[in-house]
């Protein structure tokens, strides 16, 4: 992302045209990070609605710091260290409201019941198996297995893991994750867990339930 995306413009020349307010830069900013930043809101376990604040918030801050940013070819980095720092305000303040209480994602399920209960099962496994991985492994899953075209710069920005470490961090989350998995008393497939790297817009449709 932080640099030419297919044939998508280059991520400094995007920043160059909305801070001369061009339309069409801010639209394709939006559309290239915008499903990050909420990954990495809801991967810190904010609820939807939080995690939708943290969106709006996000967006705000470059807006307020678009001519400022120090490396512009940078900018992805920059929304997904400002998601981080945003989401991890939004816990502590949750925590303070409501002691003893830790958010998590909201039980929805967009499946038919009826074709694809196994399917859910499993990947309620999977995901209530990933909850219980020590900081920060379930948010580096998630975007990894959700975002998978997020460079290691990227990941680092949202996760605080050093970039040189990523790839190795990856692998002891995922051997984690697969030793919870086959400790379980109903084990899923673990086909469900991909080791492949990795306007005020509206909350996405949310791809962790």
């Amino acid at each position: 992302m932080d640099g030419p995306t297919g044939d998508g413009p280059d991520p400094a020349f995007l920043v160059d045209r909305a801070e001369a307010n061009e339309v069409t830069a801010w639209d394709t900013l939006v559309q290239r990070y915008n499903q990050a930043v909420w990954n990495v809101a809801r991967g810190m376990g904010l609820s939807r609605n939080d995690a939708a604040d943290v969106q709006q918030t996000v967006w705000l801050r470059l807006v307020e710091h678009l001519a400022h940013l120090r490396d512009p070819a940078c900018v992805g980095s920059w929304l997904l260290t400002t998601a981080r720092n945003e989401s991890r305000r939004l816990r502590a303040v949750d925590a303070r409201t409501r002691p003893g209480h830790r958010p998590g994602p909201d039980p929805q399920n967009h499946q038919d019941p009826e074709r694809h209960v196994v399917a859910r099962d499993q990947m309620q496994m999977v995901l209530r198996a990933l909850d219980t991985l020590p900081d920060p492994c379930p948010l580096l899953l998630r975007l990894s297995v959700v975002t998978p075209d997020l460079t290691a710069t990227e990941l680092a920005a949202a996760t605080a893991i050093p970039e040189h470490r990523i790839a190795a961090h990856r692998r002891r989350c995922l051997q984690r994750l697969r030793t919870r998995l086959d400790a379980s008393p109903a084990n899923p497939s673990t086909d469900v867990v991909h080791t492949h790297p990795g306007s005020a817009p509206n909350p996405p449709a949310d791809p962790a339930n």
